[in-house]
């Protein structure tokens, strides 16, 4: 073979390499910036699910307050209805 002939062909082997080199170093590049973004979008979904239960458990704990507390309520208006009736039955 010519070797001007060979030469040009390992030229554009070679070109060809490097613009593939370059291509895949740029996706690579591309793969790990969208990999740093969706970690630190993961990263704060699994702050704000964290705080989303423990806002969860608050509000859990303020029902459950207010539910002993309208108990406590019932059984005084309870108490208070059956003094009446009493008090309506004995006259």
């Amino acid at each position: 073979m010519n070797s001007k002939f060979v030469t040009t062909i390992l030229a554009g082997v070679t070109i060809l390499s490097l613009a593939f080199g370059i291509y895949s170093y740029s996706k690579a590049s591309k793969l790990e910036r969208e990999t740093a973004e969706w970690k630190a979008k993961y990263e704060e979904a699994i702050v704000d699910a964290e705080e989303a239960g423990e806002r969860i458990e608050k509000m859990k704990e303020a029902l459950e307050r207010a539910l002993q507390e309208a108990n406590r309520q019932r059984d005084v208006a309870i108490k208070a209805l059956e003094e009446a009736q009493k008090k309506k039955s004995g006259r």
